[in-house]
């Protein structure tokens, strides 16, 4: 089912709304500068989730799931099955918030809090 449209506030209608990285990239993932970048950010930590095999759920919530067309940041929840026993820590998960490189961050509020 795909992604529903803006409301008139140009937010998502409340409510989860499953969609694969590919879908959420394709529909909110362009049209600005701030926007490409939050869209690289949301790339890398998907993959650095997902490589440790024990990513049950992602979700992406905040300015970047609306029609503003500057988001301020991505947010992201990662959500671990209960089915798997932890796995050791991937090296550069460990830093992956503190680190400078607008590769790595989550948000450039986060970067000139630093």
């Amino acid at each position: 089912m795909p992604l529903p449209g803006f409301s008139q506030t140009g937010d998502l209608p409340l409510g989860v709304h499953r969609a694969t990285l590919d879908e959420v990239v394709g529909r909110f993932g362009a049209g600005s500068s701030q926007r490409e970048d939050c869209t690289r950010r949301l790339i890398h930590v998907y993959d650095l989730a997902k490589r440790t095999d024990r990513l049950h759920r992602f979700v992406v919530f905040g300015s970047y799931v609306t029609a503003k067309t500057d988001p301020n940041d991505v947010d992201v929840a990662g959500c671990q099955s209960r089915t798997h026993p932890p796995a050791p820590s991937l090296k550069e998960e460990k830093g992956w918030r503190e680190s400078d490189d607008s590769n790595t961050s989550l948000s450039s509020k986060e970067r000139d809090r630093g």
